[in-house]
Protein backbone atom coordinates (compact mmCIF):
# COMPACT_ATOMS: atom_id res chain seq x y z
CA UNK A 1 0.00 0.00 0.00
CA UNK A 2 1.16 3.32 -0.81
CA UNK A 3 0.50 6.45 0.65
CA UNK A 4 1.71 9.71 0.21
CA UNK A 5 0.35 13.35 1.83
CA UNK A 6 1.17 14.78 5.59
CA UNK A 7 -2.16 14.09 6.74
CA UNK A 8 -3.01 10.99 5.02
CA UNK A 9 0.41 9.39 5.89
CA UNK A 10 -0.26 10.75 9.60
CA UNK A 11 -3.42 9.12 9.67
CA UNK A 12 -1.98 5.72 8.45
CA UNK A 13 0.86 5.61 10.76
CA UNK A 14 -1.87 5.88 13.17
CA UNK A 15 -3.41 2.89 12.43
CA UNK A 16 -0.48 0.77 12.21
CA UNK A 17 0.78 -1.55 14.25
CA UNK A 18 3.55 -1.50 15.91
CA UNK A 19 6.38 -2.98 14.49
CA UNK A 20 4.81 -3.08 10.73
CA UNK A 21 7.08 -3.56 7.64
CA UNK A 22 7.43 -0.84 5.69
CA UNK A 23 9.24 2.13 5.09
CA UNK A 24 8.84 6.18 5.41
CA UNK A 25 10.35 8.26 2.76
CA UNK A 26 11.00 11.79 3.60
CA UNK A 27 12.19 14.39 1.69
CA UNK A 28 15.42 15.70 3.12
CA UNK A 29 14.38 19.50 3.04
CA UNK A 30 11.38 18.78 4.50
CA UNK A 31 12.13 20.05 8.50
CA UNK A 32 8.52 21.41 10.11
CA UNK A 33 7.08 20.10 13.09
CA UNK A 34 4.06 17.70 11.43
CA UNK A 35 7.20 16.03 9.18
CA UNK A 36 9.21 15.45 12.45
CA UNK A 37 6.28 14.16 14.07
CA UNK A 38 5.56 11.64 11.62
CA UNK A 39 9.26 10.74 11.68
CA UNK A 40 8.76 9.82 15.54
CA UNK A 41 5.89 7.67 15.00
CA UNK A 42 7.83 6.04 12.26
CA UNK A 43 10.99 5.18 14.64
CA UNK A 44 8.27 4.41 17.13
CA UNK A 45 6.88 1.40 14.82
CA UNK A 46 10.50 0.67 13.67
CA UNK A 47 9.69 1.24 10.05
CA UNK A 48 12.83 2.15 7.82
CA UNK A 49 13.00 6.04 7.53
CA UNK A 50 14.94 7.12 4.43
CA UNK A 51 15.17 10.22 3.48
CA UNK A 52 15.51 11.38 0.37
CA UNK A 53 15.41 13.89 -2.63
CA UNK A 54 12.83 15.08 -3.76
CA UNK A 55 13.38 13.28 -7.11
CA UNK A 56 13.61 10.00 -5.66
CA UNK A 57 9.19 10.96 -3.81
CA UNK A 58 8.43 11.75 -7.62
CA UNK A 59 9.36 8.35 -8.62
CA UNK A 60 7.64 6.87 -6.10
CA UNK A 61 4.35 8.67 -6.65
CA UNK A 62 4.31 9.90 -10.14
CA UNK A 63 2.54 13.10 -10.71
CA UNK A 64 1.00 12.82 -7.00
CA UNK A 65 0.71 15.91 -4.59
CA UNK A 66 2.90 13.61 -2.07
CA UNK A 67 4.55 16.94 0.13
CA UNK A 68 7.28 15.53 0.63
CA UNK A 69 6.43 12.17 2.39
CA UNK A 70 5.87 8.76 1.24
CA UNK A 71 4.74 5.06 3.06
CA UNK A 72 4.77 2.43 1.71
CA UNK A 73 3.13 -0.43 4.09
CA UNK A 74 1.68 -3.07 4.03
CA UNK A 75 -1.58 -3.76 1.49
CA UNK A 76 -4.93 -2.14 2.57
CA UNK A 77 -6.91 -4.07 4.56
CA UNK A 78 -10.62 -4.63 3.82
CA UNK A 79 -13.47 -5.27 6.29
CA UNK A 80 -15.94 -8.30 6.13
CA UNK A 81 -19.29 -7.60 5.38
CA UNK A 82 -20.38 -9.64 8.02
CA UNK A 83 -18.44 -8.23 10.55
CA UNK A 84 -19.78 -4.64 9.61
CA UNK A 85 -23.40 -6.12 9.74
CA UNK A 86 -22.37 -7.71 13.28
CA UNK A 87 -22.11 -4.40 14.59
CA UNK A 88 -25.52 -3.25 13.69
CA UNK A 89 -27.02 -5.66 15.90
CA UNK A 90 -26.22 -3.12 19.17
CA UNK A 91 -27.94 -0.50 17.06
CA UNK A 92 -31.53 0.76 17.06
CA UNK A 93 -30.34 2.83 13.78
CA UNK A 94 -27.01 2.96 11.92
CA UNK A 95 -25.73 3.77 8.12
CA UNK A 96 -24.15 1.80 4.92
CA UNK A 97 -23.35 3.10 2.15
CA UNK A 98 -22.96 0.92 -1.00
CA UNK A 99 -21.15 2.11 -4.25
CA UNK A 100 -22.11 0.71 -7.53
CA UNK A 101 -18.73 0.84 -9.63
CA UNK A 102 -17.47 4.24 -9.05
CA UNK A 103 -14.60 4.23 -11.03
CA UNK A 104 -12.83 7.37 -10.31
CA UNK A 105 -10.67 6.89 -6.63
CA UNK A 106 -10.76 10.90 -6.63
CA UNK A 107 -14.66 10.12 -5.69
CA UNK A 108 -14.05 7.05 -4.04
CA UNK A 109 -12.02 9.02 -1.70
CA UNK A 110 -14.01 11.87 -1.32
CA UNK A 111 -17.12 9.09 -0.65
CA UNK A 112 -15.23 8.10 2.12
CA UNK A 113 -14.43 10.91 3.98
CA UNK A 114 -18.20 11.87 3.43
CA UNK A 115 -18.83 8.55 4.86
CA UNK A 116 -16.69 8.64 7.94
CA UNK A 117 -17.99 12.20 8.74
CA UNK A 118 -21.57 10.91 9.13
CA UNK A 119 -19.88 7.69 11.30
CA UNK A 120 -21.15 5.12 8.94
CA UNK A 121 -20.93 1.62 9.79
CA UNK A 122 -18.88 1.13 6.60
CA UNK A 123 -19.03 1.26 3.11
CA UNK A 124 -19.27 -1.45 0.51
CA UNK A 125 -17.85 -2.08 -2.91
CA UNK A 126 -17.41 -4.45 -5.76
CA UNK A 127 -13.98 -5.71 -6.30
CA UNK A 128 -14.93 -5.46 -10.47
CA UNK A 129 -15.09 -2.54 -12.62
CA UNK A 130 -14.92 -0.01 -9.79
CA UNK A 131 -12.67 1.73 -8.21
CA UNK A 132 -10.31 0.19 -5.62
CA UNK A 133 -8.77 1.87 -2.24
CA UNK A 134 -5.87 2.90 -3.53
CA UNK A 135 -3.27 5.76 -2.94
CA UNK A 136 -5.33 8.14 -4.71
CA UNK A 137 -8.36 7.32 -2.69
CA UNK A 138 -6.48 7.45 0.82
CA UNK A 139 -5.54 11.03 -0.42
CA UNK A 140 -8.17 11.88 -1.53
CA UNK A 141 -10.08 11.10 1.42
CA UNK A 142 -7.63 12.57 3.98
CA UNK A 143 -6.64 9.51 5.17
CA UNK A 144 -10.68 8.41 6.44
CA UNK A 145 -10.57 5.42 4.41
CA UNK A 146 -7.66 4.13 6.99
CA UNK A 147 -10.24 4.14 9.54
CA UNK A 148 -13.64 3.80 8.27
CA UNK A 149 -14.35 -0.21 7.36
CA UNK A 150 -14.67 -0.62 3.60
CA UNK A 151 -15.71 -3.92 2.52
CA UNK A 152 -14.97 -5.44 -1.56
CA UNK A 153 -17.40 -7.97 -2.64
CA UNK A 154 -17.40 -9.85 -5.67
CA UNK A 155 -21.26 -10.12 -6.23
CA UNK A 156 -22.52 -6.76 -5.51
CA UNK A 157 -26.35 -7.46 -5.78
CA UNK A 158 -26.35 -10.45 -3.50
CA UNK A 159 -24.06 -8.28 -0.57
CA UNK A 160 -27.21 -6.23 -0.71
CA UNK A 161 -29.66 -8.69 0.10
CA UNK A 162 -27.68 -10.07 3.08
CA UNK A 163 -28.12 -6.26 4.25
CA UNK A 164 -31.90 -6.62 3.81
CA UNK A 165 -31.60 -10.06 5.48
CA UNK A 166 -29.42 -7.87 8.29
CA UNK A 167 -32.60 -5.70 8.81
CA UNK A 168 -31.53 -2.69 6.56
CA UNK A 169 -33.95 -1.06 4.02
CA UNK A 170 -31.89 -0.43 0.73
CA UNK A 171 -32.48 3.12 -1.08
CA UNK A 172 -31.23 3.60 -4.39
CA UNK A 173 -30.30 7.37 -5.64
CA UNK A 174 -31.69 7.48 -9.23
CA UNK A 175 -32.47 11.13 -10.96
CA UNK A 176 -35.40 9.82 -12.31
CA UNK A 177 -36.88 8.46 -9.05
CA UNK A 178 -40.68 9.15 -7.95
CA UNK A 179 -39.74 9.08 -4.25
CA UNK A 180 -37.80 12.50 -3.34
CA UNK A 181 -35.17 11.81 -0.50
CA UNK A 182 -37.43 14.46 1.58
CA UNK A 183 -40.26 12.75 2.09
CA UNK A 184 -38.52 9.00 2.77
CA UNK A 185 -38.42 7.29 6.24
CA UNK A 186 -34.80 7.35 7.17
CA UNK A 187 -35.51 5.25 10.40
CA UNK A 188 -34.02 2.02 11.46
CA UNK A 189 -31.12 0.92 9.62
CA UNK A 190 -30.41 2.30 5.97
CA UNK A 191 -27.72 1.50 3.09
CA UNK A 192 -27.98 4.05 0.67
CA UNK A 193 -26.73 3.32 -2.66
CA UNK A 194 -25.13 5.29 -4.83
CA UNK A 195 -24.24 4.73 -8.64
CA UNK A 196 -21.27 5.65 -11.01
CA UNK A 197 -20.49 8.77 -12.36
CA UNK A 198 -21.96 8.94 -15.66
CA UNK A 199 -24.13 5.61 -16.10
CA UNK A 200 -25.59 5.80 -11.90
CA UNK A 201 -26.92 2.49 -11.16
CA UNK A 202 -27.23 -0.66 -13.08
CA UNK A 203 -30.30 -2.20 -13.98
CA UNK A 204 -29.61 -5.07 -11.43
CA UNK A 205 -28.55 -2.86 -8.54
CA UNK A 206 -32.41 -0.93 -9.30
CA UNK A 207 -33.73 -4.18 -9.11
CA UNK A 208 -32.24 -4.77 -5.67
CA UNK A 209 -33.24 -1.89 -4.00
CA UNK A 210 -36.14 -1.46 -1.77
CA UNK A 211 -36.81 2.36 -2.91
CA UNK A 212 -35.68 4.40 -5.07
CA UNK A 213 -35.10 8.13 -4.88
CA UNK A 214 -34.76 11.74 -6.06
CA UNK A 215 -32.33 15.03 -4.93
CA UNK A 216 -34.68 17.81 -6.26
CA UNK A 217 -32.33 20.66 -7.88
CA UNK A 218 -32.16 22.88 -9.90
CA UNK A 219 -32.41 22.04 -14.03
CA UNK A 220 -30.45 23.60 -15.37
CA UNK A 221 -27.72 21.69 -13.71
CA UNK A 222 -27.56 17.63 -15.46
CA UNK A 223 -26.44 15.83 -11.84
CA UNK A 224 -24.67 16.87 -8.96
CA UNK A 225 -21.54 15.10 -8.55
CA UNK A 226 -21.91 11.74 -6.79
CA UNK A 227 -19.92 12.95 -3.09
CA UNK A 228 -21.99 15.77 -3.33
CA UNK A 229 -25.32 13.93 -3.74
CA UNK A 230 -23.78 11.59 -1.14
CA UNK A 231 -23.19 14.11 0.90
CA UNK A 232 -26.62 15.87 0.86
CA UNK A 233 -28.33 12.20 1.23
CA UNK A 234 -26.19 11.47 4.45
CA UNK A 235 -27.10 14.40 6.30
CA UNK A 236 -30.72 14.09 5.75
CA UNK A 237 -30.40 10.53 6.94
CA UNK A 238 -28.20 11.77 10.03
CA UNK A 239 -30.64 14.70 10.59
CA UNK A 240 -33.89 12.19 11.05
CA UNK A 241 -31.82 9.57 13.02
CA UNK A 242 -30.64 12.00 15.33
CA UNK A 243 -34.12 13.45 15.93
Amino acid sequence: MLVYGIHAVSEALQRLPQASAGTLWLSASRRERSVQALLERAKALELRVREVRREKLDQLAPGAVHQGVVLEAEAFCYSELDTVLERAKSRNASIIMILDGIQDPQNLGALLRTASAFGLLGVIIPKDRAASVNATAIKASAGAALHLPVVRVPNLARAIEQVQEAGYWVYGATGDAKLRAEDCDWNGHIALVMGAEGQGLRRLTRERCDHLLRLDHDKRMESLNVSVAAGILLYLVSRAQVG
